[in-house]
């Protein structure tokens, strides 16, 4: 379940008045529906082809051009107005929300802004704080002006998007990226105001290049260094087909975190121009793949507790009866429903695996045909 809580916020120390390296968000916050509306008209006219927890860093990433900014809009628009983040993982409250763009511009940001909204049939929430000139996170007044509008906003999530262009500076631009030593001490500054606000801090941030569709990412395949170590919890977009024309984008979203949730899930989202305007349609649900694997593991873990109410059995014995038993079996010692013991045959001792002698039933019941 989504769940982003705005919580009491302290006052942060004020931003040095004498600082050369000026910063001003210029969030943009109440438009009305006519402007926002204006925006969508001027962009037909000039007829253009075109499970998060609150208070933990949070990386989004994926490669070029894989629904990344689209995805993290519907996110902050399901935030700020308290409906489901891509019609799945429920908000169960609102909170106010920005979201720091650098790279889609101003109007296509508010175009698609838009689409999102019809399509989950709200009207875009006062709520949403929108900001198209990007900070520096390497800059100590940037971060206070950034401290500030959270503070000043009640903001329960900030995304800045994308990271790589809020690397680059005069001060940072000495930094390696590769150096986990370099590019840590600027993340975790960015991530402190988290700690002291309670704002969820996110990036939207890219893999390395070459990543294959179809592939579930992870934390690894992120590019540069220390983007790895700041996230507590990350939202990976990959292709899982190739786009074709007035198809939609077919994900595959690995999500996980240091609070225990993790999953993959199948997203498909129409993003494309029609004759009323921009239209997105998204769906999401349980990974096809994760949920015959899952069905297979929970089969697999009844056929060797059955297995095991006989008596003790080697891993020898196990490997006569099943072709492949080592995930469930692990499974089942982790849940305590299998313990590790000991034979004896033909006067040695082997290690095994046996039902725990207090619990001789097992709570998996009877096995069902696999």
């Amino acid at each position: 379940m989504l769940v982003i809580i705005p919580v009491e916020m302290i006052t942060p120390d004020q931003m040095s008045p004498n600082t050369e390296a000026r910063f001003r968000p210029m969030f943009a916050t109440r438009w009305t529906e006519a402007e926002w509306n204006g925006v969508v008209q001027s962009l037909a006219d000039d007829g253009l082809d075109g499970g998060v927890v609150a208070g933990q860093n949070l990386i989004m990433g994926g490669p070029q051009k894989a629904m990344k900014t689209s995805v993290a809009l519907d996110l902050v628009i399901s935030v700020s107005s308290g409906v489901p983040f891509l019609n799945m993982f429920e908000v169960p409250r609102a909170c106010p929300v920005a979201f720091v763009s650098g790279e889609s511009g101003n109007a296509t940001l508010r175009e698609a802004a838009m689409a999102i909204a019809v399509s989950k049939r709200v009207r875009l929430s006062t709520e949403l704080y929108l900001s198209f000139a990007l900070p520096s996170l390497a800059i100590e007044e940037h971060l206070a002006v950034l401290e500030n509008e959270i503070v000043e906003k009640g903001l329960g999530l900030m995304i800045v998007d994308p990271a790589y262009l809020a690397l680059l500076d005069s001060v940072s631009s000495t930094v390696s990226p590769s150096s986990v030593f370099a590019m840590g001490p600027i993340l975790r500054h960015y991530a402190e105001i988290g700690d002291r606000t309670g704002c969820t801090m996110a990036l939207i941030h890219h893999t390395k290049k070459g990543m294959k569709t179809r592939l579930r990412l992870t934390l690894d395949d992120l590019s540069q260094a220390g983007f790895a170590e700041f996230a507590r919890q990350w939202f990976l977009i990959n292709r899982r087909a190739v786009l074709t024309d007035n198809t939609p984008h077919r994900l595959i979203c690995t999500v996980g975190g240091s609070a225990g949730h993790f999953g993959h899930y199948d997203v498909d989202a129409l993003d494309m121009r029609e004759h009323v305007g921009r239209v997105w349609e998204v769906t999401a649900s349980e990974s096809t793949e994760e949920s015959k694997k899952a069905k297979w593991v929970d089969n697999a873990k009844r056929r060797l507790v059955d297995a095991l109410r006989s008596g003790p059995k080697t891993r020898t014995d196990l490997k006569n009866r099943f072709k492949r038993f080592d995930e469930p079996l692990q499974a089942l010692l982790d849940e305590g429903e299998v313990i590790l013991t000991e034979v004896i045959k033909n006067k040695r001792s082997y290690d095994a695996y046996a039902l725990p002698v207090q619990t001789p039933e097992s709570q998996f019941g009877e096995t069902e045909n696999v």
